[in-house]
């Protein structure tokens, strides 16, 4: 099953793009890393009997210094 989730969120008051974020693929779904500290865990459950995904991004802060705001997540 090809896996595209789409979620979008404003970071310091403008859309986040993935452009220049390191994206990594992980045993669950994927990470992408902000060079500010920043980090997205995207988690992906498969239902294959239902031909079905759900998934849960989750937000960290990995850095030692406060991240910008984020807004408006979807």
């Amino acid at each position: 099953m090809d896996i595209t989730p789409c979620f979008s969120f404003n970071y310091n008051g403008k859309p986040f793009d993935l452009s220049g974020v390191k994206v990594e693929n992980t045993g669950y779904g994927r990470r992408f890393a902000l060079e500010d500290g920043l980090t997205l865990e995207l988690h992906i459950d498969e239902y294959e009997k239902y031909n079905a995904i759900g998934w849960t991004v989750w937000l960290e802060n990995t850095s030692d210094t406060e991240s910008g705001l984020i807004s408006d997540i979807l």
